[in-house]
């Protein structure tokens, strides 16, 4: 009798053994999709007046928004490239994400991890989201106004539209490489 003891605790445990081994080789990798360089192709949001006001500013903006990239390394590091008047800047940064949300974490930030929803996740296309709460709005408008005076206006008329629920911030990529 225990010797079949024995010999089923050996076979069961072989099996545990043999299943786990396997097992590793039968897991996926899964496919890196943001791994690559990505551009800036759109921003917008859920106000108007703020949309109104990027439409006009944007373009003549000393540095294009489509000449930011974002490189996305396999080893979950991010390269953000932008061009300024002295020359090419890099900020790093590493990144985390699923199907459903992108977080990025900046070494030069006391905030550990910054999270935005995927909208869209495609070959070639990118989409982030991000809702702001309106305090945090308000909070950057009010300094926003205070530093750059003459955009009072246009500032004012955003915060007036801003809703409960906040701002909704989409940014739109396109795959280079």
């Amino acid at each position: 009798m225990k010797n079949y003891i024995h010999y089923f605790l050996f076979v069961i445990t072989s099996l545990f053994l043999l299943n786990a081994i396997t097992g590793c080789d039968k897991k996926e990798k899964t496919e890196n999709k943001v791994e690559g360089t990505w551009k800036i192709e759109n921003l917008s949001t859920n106000s108007n007046a703020l949309n109104s006001l990027l439409s006009q500013l944007l373009p003549s903006f000393p540095i294009p928004l489509n000449n930011v990239t974002l490189t996305f390394g396999s080893d979950k590091n991010l390269i953000i490239t932008y061009p300024t008047l002295e020359g090419s800047k890099i900020i790093k940064a590493a990144y985390a994400y699923d199907d459903k949300e992108l977080a990025l974490r900046f070494d030069m930030i006391p905030i550990p991890f910054n999270a935005f929803g995927i909208a869209e996740l495609e070959n070639t296309k990118l989409t982030l989201t991000q809702t702001l709460s309106k305090s945090i709005v308000e909070t950057i408008l009010q300094y926003l106004i205070k530093e750059i005076p003459e955009y009072t206006l246009y500032l004012q008329a955003i915060l007036a539209e801003i809703q409960e629920e906040g701002l909704k911030l989409d940014i739109k990529f396109i795959k280079s490489n």
